[in-house]
């Protein structure tokens, strides 16, 4: 049996590899007012032979605290909520590796860089993707996905570059260079006999590029096979005269959706109240500095298939009024037929009658102003984009899953879209016949227009 699976991506900004992103240029890309908050997306479709659309952006994002459940948002308890990242911290041994790349060394630790993708070795599930590669910083942190991260990027966990990345995992993110003593090195290996490989990435005897020269880190980020697992392990760190602050934790293609920490004394961390919150490297040693051994592990809990139920060729018609279900998140999905990524974020869809907003949230939204009106020819709710709140170069998808392996002619894909006022936002709808690991587009970019209006696209696949 072959089956396709359509996508519809929607974003901010100019378009991502691959082109699964819409535009919108948005210049100030600063802190939203919520008493301007008109741009919004959204999709209704009040019939169609089939209705698939995406919204793209990654959803992780949440705090960060001992032995709590946590999505890659804000802890959260529930039924069908085991989608995020539970979290420990406990002491053990630092084990560093000395095989492997390495990426960075001497001098070159001190200038700003970003490596090109590296294998991993193995696939490696994040916030509900696999990947097989990853970027490293030489600033003390790994992204994940086709875009990189800025050479300068010192804030990995609340900076949105344009295009963004897929996520990014920082052991202690802050603009660093090499320290006055030891080796200093950043070194990547797998280590590890399959299927219980490790993708280690070390920092080695680093500190801050204005930090004092006593100052010293060691530590790294190591991503587990088959669990999926994330840990930061610390090795032997010392004080300087300066206290340094940086970010520690996870985040998702947005800084809306972020799991981090905040603290000044290393055994008892607290979750982070924003995107922004740091870490701070003391001046007195003791507990201001991570022990060595000290390992923070975050456990991915249980996703949904990637691919959805696929629904039979005919006439199925979504309306998106039926009470949206929890997939990887909570009410992040039209149904079973549907995938959204990600699942929590600005850039996360949403029903329109969404009214749950802030950082500790289940949604991740920023805000939930810039109300659309339903009008014909649908009624009721529909799917929204929330582009206002979202960050420039920042995308999201929605994808539908349908099986056309007795297609003997036309599909046509009917939807109806509304763009908010001074939006300039698009939306791109594809095709996947490989079960979703690529994408073609069905036609141009559709820019929208300020009241609602029908669109089409047809195909002819037959072929998953």
């Amino acid at each position: 049996m072959t089956r396709s699976s359509i996508r519809c991506a929607l974003g901010t900004g100019s378009p991502p590899m691959g082109g699964i992103m819409a535009t919108q240029p948005n210049s100030n890309n600063l802190p939203i007012n919520p008493n301007h908050m008109t741009n919004s997306y959204k999709l209704s479709s009040a019939y169609a032979r089939f209705f698939g659309f995406v919204c793209c952006l990654i959803a992780l994002t949440g705090l960060w605290s001992t032995s709590m459940f946590a999505q890659v948002g804000p802890p959260t308890v529930g039924a069908g909520i085991s989608n995020g990242y539970s979290s420990a911290t406990t002491t053990g041994a630092y084990t560093a590796i000395t095989g492997g790349t390495q990426a960075y060394a001497g001098a070159a630790v001190q200038t700003d860089g970003v490596t090109l993708a590296v294998p991993i070795g193995f696939t490696f599930r994040y916030n509900t993707r696999n990947y097989t590669t990853v970027r490293i910083s030489n600033n003390g942190f790994i992204t994940f996905g086709a875009n990189p991260p800025l050479a300068n990027t010192y804030t990995a966990l609340s900076a949105n570059t344009n295009p963004n990345y897929d996520g990014a995992i920082a052991g202690f993110a802050v603009n660093l260079g090499a320290a006055a003593v030891g080796s200093p090195e950043v070194r990547y290996e797998t280590v590890g006999i399959a299927p219980n490989r490790e993708f280690v990435v070390q920092y080695q005897d680093v500190r801050a590029s204005a930090g004092s020269a006593a100052q010293r880190m060691n530590f790294q980020i190591r991503l587990a096979e088959t669990t999926n697992v994330v840990r930061i392990v610390y090795g032997t760190c010392a004080s300087g005269t300066v206290a340094l602050t940086g970010q520690v934790g996870l985040r998702g293609g947005e800084s809306s959706d972020v799991n981090n920490r905040t603290g000044i004394n290393w055994t008892a961390l607290t979750a982070g109240t924003a995107a922004t919150s740091t870490v701070t490297l003391g001046t007195t040693g003791g507990t201001t500095i991570p022990a060595s051994g000290l390992t923070f592990t975050l456990t991915p809990g249980t996703w949904v298939s990637p691919a959805g139920t696929y629904a039979a060729i005919g006439a199925p018609t979504e309306t998106f009024d039926a009470l949206w279900v929890n997939q990887n998140s909570t009410q992040d999905s039209p149904g079973a037929s549907w995938r959204t990524w990600p699942p929590r974020g600005d850039n996360a869809m949403r029903r329109s009658d969404n009214s749950v907003s802030g950082f500790t949230s289940t949604t991740g939204w920023s805000g939930i102003g810039g109300a659309q009106i339903v009008a014909a020819p649908g009624a009721g709710n529909c799917a929204r984009f929330h582009d206002f709140e979202v960050s420039t170069g920042t995308a999201g998808v929605m994808d539908y899953f349908i099986d056309l392996s007795g297609n003997t002619g036309t599909v046509e894909v009917a939807f109806d879209m509304v763009r908010n006022q001074t939006t300039i936002a698009g939306l791109q709808v594809q095709l996947s016949t490989d079960g979703g690991v690529t994408f073609s587009n069905l036609g141009a970019l559709i820019t929208g227009a300020a009241s609602w209006t029908t669109i089409t696209r047809q195909t002819t696949a037959t072929s998953s």
